[in-house]
């Protein structure tokens, strides 16, 4: 095959500069040799670039390899003295002059600019497999200097695995190229905290050097003020990173999207889930105060991505401004099992929160057993419950039975003002009321009927203002049904579910029960209504989403989300 330019070469994508560099997401949809012979990675696209070679000799990437892996792909007229026919290919391709002391430098130290790999490689019709296989036989990747070695997976199944997935994950979120030279991951928070920043970025650095062996100092990570980074000094580190994870270099907003090469592997969900859970160390938060997860990306693009993937987790996430990402209290055991934080603070804080188990419930269901019938509610079950509204049907009641207002009074056994109080609006407890119907031979379940057609209001006794009156369903219709799963019964109040329930739903509520849908503070809102309360908590049935954790659950999911893969 004749000798190729580096202008001309498939394998060089044509750059010009950091700023276009082609990665594998723009790639996969085409024909491009992202892989080589036997589903090698093409460490030569990723690594070698086009304006590499306007730069001198010593600025390119270099390989450890054998001289004699070198020769054995030479044919007999190449190996001459000094590589002589060699050098001319050489010279060809990168447009410089090799010199022959540059050739008896390289095979003394036995590291050789890559390109010579692509040269030997193009004197082979199967020029991709000859390519794959010296790649196969290099030590490690470094500089002209023989420093920063660099060891990159280079089979699919070595990039395709969670280490790498969560690492960039990682990098997605608070990591960056800061310049063409320096990768940093930056972490902090309250000074008495860094602690856990320290350790975080301890086992990243470790999690590095064991995929790449990428050697930290002592001093790397570093403390500096309020925060700890963790730095990158390797060119070709950068270079693969950015190429098959899409990682671009400068600012990343609006540039980034979760790494599409993770859809080559048999199990993609399983990267993308380990992705996901290092973008929650870097960028995510867990509150100390309420049950609740956050991601906060300035691309909203990654967020909608974030939510569709969790969706298939069954975990429910809402977007917010600014840009970010939610997940409550219903999902909060879902998103520990399936993400969860490796961050030894947020992972101490999601385990904490797991142990206590969430304060929201969830609708599951009518209880049958206190209906009549299944078409009325016996609000028999409603203890001090008051009727208002039917003082006029309880003089009529009277008058109907022949009897003074003592008199009937003493009949129900009451004292012998209580007719007096009724008839003047006073409002009559339910129980008495069952018995005042029952002199008329009338029984529970038709009263209930009778009462279902009537305006009429209900509050507590000793509590019965004019304000705290609601008006309570009395027959079991879809309606009553649908309007109880929108709503949460607590101790004090009765508050809309946080997601699923629109302005059209507050409406129906307000008009359903006689009392106003008020705002708590944002996306919260809250009916103030003992009567309400007491009507949800015995007539439908409200449980937690997820129980709390035990000891042993908490252990195993501690082990699982720390960060020795």
């Amino acid at each position: 095959m004749e000798p190729l330019n580096f202008q001309k070469d498939p394998l060089l994508l044509g750059e010009d500069s950091y700023k276009t560099m082609v990665t594998a997401n723009q790639l996969l949809k085409e024909k491009f040799p992202l892989l080589l012979e036997g589903k090698k990675l093409n460490l030569y696209s990723s690594l070698v670039k086009s304006f590499d070679f306007e730069k001198t000799l010593g600025s390119h990437c270099f390989c450890s390899i054998s001289p004699d892996k070198i020769k054995e792909y030479l044919p007999s007229s190449y190996n001459s003295k000094n590589f002589r026919k060699l050098r001319e290919d050489m010279k060809c391709y990168s447009e410089k002059e090799i010199l022959s002391r540059s050739v008896r430098t390289w095979t003394k130290n036995e590291i050789w600019p890559l390109f010579i790999l692509r040269v030997i490689s193009r004197l082979y019709d199967e020029d991709k497999e000859i390519l794959s296989d010296l790649l196969k036989s290099v030590n490690y990747f470094t500089d002209s200097t023989h420093k920063n070695k660099f060891i990159p997976p280079k089979t699919l199944s070595k990039l395709l695995t969670k280490e790498q997935a969560y690492f960039i994950g990682c990098a997605f979120g608070d990591g960056g190229f800061s310049t063409n030279e320096y990768w940093v991951i930056v972490d902090g928070g309250k000074k008495e905290e860094l602690i856990y920043s320290q350790q975080w970025l301890g086992e990243l650095s470790s999690l590095i050097n064991r995929m790449y062996n990428i050697e930290f100092t002592d001093n790397n990570p570093r403390q500096r003020e309020n925060k700890v980074e963790l730095w990158v000094s390797n060119t070709w580190f950068e270079r693969f990173v950015n190429f098959w994870f899409s990682l671009p270099y400068g600012k990343k907003k609006n540039k980034i999207e979760k790494p599409k090469i993770f859809k080559l592997s048999k199990n993609p969900e399983k990267l993308y889930k380990h992705f996901w859970r290092g973008m929650f160390d870097a960028d995510g938060h867990c509150s100390n105060e309420s049950m609740k997860a956050s991601l906060s990306s300035a691309t909203s693009k990654v967020l909608n991505q974030c939510q569709a993937d969790f969706k298939k987790l069954d975990i429910t996430s809402k977007i917010s401004k600014p840009r970010n990402l939610r997940i409550y209290s219903k999902s909060f055991a879902q998103f520990g099992r399936k993400i969860g934080f490796s961050h030894p603070r947020k992972r101490r804080i999601l385990l904490k929160q797991l142990a206590k188990g969430p304060k929201e419930t969830q609708f599951k269901g009518i209880n049958p057993e206190k209906l009549i019938d299944n078409k009325f509610f016996d609000l028999n079950y409603i203890k001090n419950l008051r009727v208002y509204g039917i003082k006029e049907d309880i003089r009529e009641i009277r008058k109907e039975l022949g009897l003074t207002q003592q008199e009937l009074s003493n009949k129900l056994k009451l004292g012998s003002s209580q007719t007096f109080y009724w008839e003047k609006g006073c409002g009559i407890q339910f129980e008495p009321l069952i018995n005042l119907y029952g002199l008329l031979g009338v029984k529970k379940k038709e009263l209930l009927k009778l009462l279902s057609q009537k305006n009429i209001s209900w509050g507590l006794s000793g509590r019965g203002l004019t304000s705290n009156l609601v008006n309570l369903p009395i027959k079991v219709t879809d309606n009553v049904i649908n309007l109880a799963y929108h709503l949460r019964p607590y101790d004090c109040e009765v508050r809309l579910r946080k997601t699923g329930h629109s302005k059209d739903t507050m409406k129906k509520i307000e008009n359903t029960f006689g009392i106003e849908v008020k705002e708590l503070r944002e996306e919260v809102y809250y009916l103030s209504s003992q009567v309400l309360i007491k009507f949800l908590k015995n007539f439908f049935s409200y449980g937690p989403y997820w129980k709390p954790f035990d000891k042993d659950e908490l252990n195993k999911l501690d082990k699982k989300l720390k960060v020795n893969f």
